[in-house]
């Protein structure tokens, strides 16, 4: 064999260790992407619940208010 055909052989070998890792590396990267993805799904479903809870929380809250209120007012009624 001639050197050049040696150089060639390991430059292919090389090429073809490079080529296996990037493609592994490639396959890494979709693979974290789709976690990455799947992970944004999941806490923006949370802060949505977090928003309609708070809101919810809101409304019970000023309804709460609304009651006492008129408790006091029924009371001051009461006392007269």
């Amino acid at each position: 064999m001639t050197p050049e055909v040696l150089i060639g052989i390991m430059l292919s070998g090389m090429v073809a260790t490079i080529g296996f890792f990037m493609k592994n590396l490639v396959q890494e990267t979709k693979s974290t992407r789709e976690t990455t993805l799947s992970m944004h799904a999941i806490l923006k479903s949370a802060t949505d619940s977090i928003v309609k809870l708070q809101q919810s929380d809101q409304e019970m809250s000023k309804q709460l208010i609304g009651i006492i209120e008129r408790l006091v007012r029924l009371e001051e009624r009461g006392a007269k």
